[in-house]
């Protein structure tokens, strides 16, 4: 599971547009303990709702999931 690492709402402080009102981080790592045994969290800092379609976040998003497809595959 891949998400962004903070969460701000829409028009606070910080500058720039807000990395995610669409979830909750917070909420979305507490929920993950039930989807199983094997369950990795890896936030990426200031990433936006859909890190693969994230430009600036993309390529730390696609090392990760690769990364975490080699070690369970090998």
């Amino acid at each position: 599971m891949l998400l962004n690492g903070q969460w701000r709402r829409q028009g606070e402080p910080g500058g720039g547009a807000a990395p995610d009102v669409v979830l909750d981080v917070e909420q979305i790592i507490d929920r993950s303990q039930y989807l199983g045994d094997d369950v990795t969290v890896r936030q990426i800092p200031e990433g936006v709702h859909d890190l693969a379609l994230s430009g600036r976040w993309r390529a730390e998003y696609l090392q990760a999931v690769m990364r975490w497809l080699d070690n369970r595959l090998h």
